[in-house]
């Protein structure tokens, strides 16, 4: 899921781009403008949309669970 050095995301990230993206969607800003808004390259963005495209994974949920 993740690169090397970089941490796999967490339920919380996950939650948090979907709260993003959907902001976008229901704010009519251009991904540019979102992009330039949120301070992120547009292939974060991009990468994030895939990410979600089917929803949250279950094992970061299963992951999120577990004490």
């Amino acid at each position: 899921m993740g690169k090397p050095g970089r941490p796999s995301p967490g339920l919380d990230e996950y939650l948090d781009w979907q709260e993003r993206l959907a902001s976008r969607e229901a704010s009519g800003l251009s991904i540019d403008e979102f992009c330039a808004d949120e301070d992120i390259s547009r292939s974060t963005y991009y990468r994030w949309l895939q990410n979600l495209k089917g929803g949250i994974p279950d094992a970061v949920r299963e992951e999120a669970r577990r004490p």
